[in-house]
């Protein structure tokens, strides 16, 4: 903005600019942004004057403004934007690709900060994910609250550490940023900063045209660049889900969390183990069991496959996620930062399993008749 010394002093200076550059752009981008709004002149001038806004332009300097005559003193620029409740870099560096704000999608065809696309997402979710710190077993939390602004959608995450201060208050880490949806890619791309220890991450979850009842249940990769003390970048998995979960029910997803895609691997004289305890429990599903037997690799150690393995097996959900959760346990994982397309149905069908089985414990503890 061209500022001078004398305009500094008189806010209000009715001396015309001319108007050339980026100052026009920023003008042009301004008027636009009030015509879409319906802000008539007159309107503009009383909002200035409001006891909200409190900084007063003059009719003349508005109606110049409007009519591309002159150009926004730095006062003015930040009274307009005042009323619009937007941020000055907004108009400054509008649509020219080189803002600050890389977040931004300009006019991309495929990808989305705003609108229909990002409806599903808006509300509030419960993060879940295994500690990246080298040793350490702790299944962490966190709040994660997404809501559609005027021009963007803004995220929000407060992560539970786990840990306290000497004064034994936890210790919380609060992350803030945007969401941003690919509909040609398929993915919705969540970027997160917190400003006091200087980090940024990022977590991509899966994007279809979900409703708020599909998004219930989503399993997100996220990226860290300082996990631990070794401050390593690190790429994990986490749980979206939009209900809490206690630590016992957390529990039972530990191996879940841990397991890295569709295809895993585990030994063999493990396998039959775990067949067989889950034939003693499901003799019904015996034949199928010894299917997935006889077809695994005779190797040491067995290739697996769960989405082959639900093909196989005609077993019910909670059966299948049962015989999965046995096989994830003993599973040999040394990675956990792929995500498969199946993923976000296993998790909701495995914490679906999760609340049967206490319901049906509650019906039991009460004397009342299952299913």
């Amino acid at each position: 903005m061209r500022i001078g010394i004398n305009e500094m002093q008189n806010r209000n200076c009715e001396t015309d600019v001319s108007i050339s550059g980026l100052e026009k752009k920023v003008t042009e981008r301004i008027v636009k942004e009030l015509k879409q709004r319906g802000i008539k002149q007159v309107e503009l001038l009383k909002l200035c004057e409001s006891a909200r806004i409190r900084m007063p332009i003059s009719q003349p300097d508005i109606s110049k403004i409007y009519s591309g005559k002159k150009t926004l003193s730095l006062y003015q620029f930040a009274a307009v934007c005042k009323v619009l409740d937007m941020p000055m870099d907004y108009f400054v560096w509008g649509e020219d690709g080189n803002r600050d704000d890389f977040c931004n999608p300009h006019d991309s065809a495929n990808l989305h900060d705003s609108g229909d696309e990002l409806k599903c997402y808006v509300g509030q979710y419960h993060l879940y994910y295994l500690s990246t710190a080298q040793g350490e077993e702790k299944i962490l939390k966190g709040v994660l609250n997404i809501a559609q602004e005027k021009e963007f959608g803004q995220v929000r995450l407060e992560i539970d550490t786990g840990e306290v201060n000497r004064r034994g208050i936890q210790i919380q880490k609060v992350y803030e940023g945007r969401i941003l949806v690919s509909s040609s890619l398929g993915a919705a791309y969540l970027i997160f900063k917190n400003e006091s220890i200087g980090e940024m991450c990022m977590m991509c979850l899966r994007h279809r045209n979900y409703s708020v009842k599909d998004m219930e249940c989503r399993i997100g990769l996220a990226l860290t660049m300082s996990a631990g003390e070794l401050k390593e970048p690190t790429a994990h998995r986490c749980l979206v889900l939009r209900d809490f979960l206690d630590g016992k029910q957390l529990e039972e997803l530990r191996s879940w969390l841990k397991l890295i895609s569709d295809s895993f691997s585990i030994e063999r004289d493990l396998l039959e183990k775990i067949i067989e305890q889950v034939k003693e429990k499901h003799p019904d599903y015996a034949s199928q069991l010894d299917r997935v037997q006889k077809s695994a690799s005779p190797k040491i150690m067995s290739e697996l496959s769960s989405e082959v393995l639900r093909r196989q097996l005609l077993l019910g959900r909670n059966e299948f996620v049962d015989f999965l959760t046995r096989l994830y346990e003993q599973a040999d994982v040394n990675k956990n930062y792929k995500v498969s397309q199946f993923d976000d149905i296993r998790f909701y069908d495995k914490i679906n399993s999760i609340r049967d089985a206490e319901a049906m414990k509650a019906n039991a503890d009460a004397g009342m008749p299952s299913g």
